[in-house]
C-alpha cells in the first residue's frame, strides 16, 4: 500500500513544481490582465490577476516540495527497513 501512496505523492509533486514553473512563466510574460489557474482539469480560480500569480506560484511550489520531501522520507524509511531485516 505504501507504494501506491508513494507514487501518487511522487507524481503530484512533479505535477505541482510544473504547475508552479508554468505559472511564473505567466507572470514574467503576461498575457492580458488576469489568467485561470487550473490544477489537473480542476479550475482553482478563474479570475486571478497579475500580482496575485507569485501567490499560486508559492503554493504549488511549497506544496510540490512537501509531497517530494514525503515520498523521499517515506522511501528512505522502507530502505532503512529493508536493510535491517537482512
Amino acid at each position: 500500500m505504501r507504494k501506491w501512496w508513494m507514487g501518487i505523492g511522487l507524481l503530484l509533486g512533479i505535477a505541482c513544481m510544473w504547475k508552479a514553473c508554468v505559472l511564473l512563466m505567466m507572470a514574467i510574460h503576461p498575457d492580458g490582465e488576469g489568467i485561470g489557474v487550473y490544477f489537473l482539469g480542476v479550475e482553482i480560480n478563474d479570475r486571478v490577476n497579475l500580482r496575485e500569480i507569485p501567490f499560486y506560484v508559492t503554493a504549488f511550489f511549497g506544496l510540490g516540495m512537501v509531497l517530494l520531501f514525503q515520498v523521499w522520507v517515506y522511501w528512505q524509511k522502507g530502505i532503512g527497513l529493508r536493510r535491517s531485516s537482512d
